[in-house]
């Protein structure tokens, strides 16, 4: 189990990763509310899984995101007004 939500919480990791990249590549208001849409998403799929690991007493360790987004994302409430900043 606890394997298997850390392999979620990474693959969420990359979700965003993805989402935000291609919504950097894209200017169409249409695409850009559908990218951030899902990554709204991976945000609350993130902090369930990683929530899920705090059950367990296990600490989630980062993966491709930095530690302090990460802590944005899971600690942050569920407004959905969280977005990563551009690079």
């Amino acid at each position: 189990m606890e394997d298997g939500l850390k392999v979620c919480a990474l693959q969420e990791e990359i979700n965003i990763l993805n989402l935000k990249k291609r919504g950097e590549a894209t200017t169409q208001p249409q695409m850009l509310e559908v990218y951030a849409d899902l990554q709204r998403n991976s945000f609350d799929h993130l902090r369930s899984f990683v929530h899920a690991l705090e059950i367990l007493g296990i600490r989630y360790q980062v993966g491709k995101i930095p530690q302090n987004i990460i802590n944005s994302i899971i600690q942050g409430p569920i407004d959905r007004s969280i977005m990563l900043p551009k690079n």
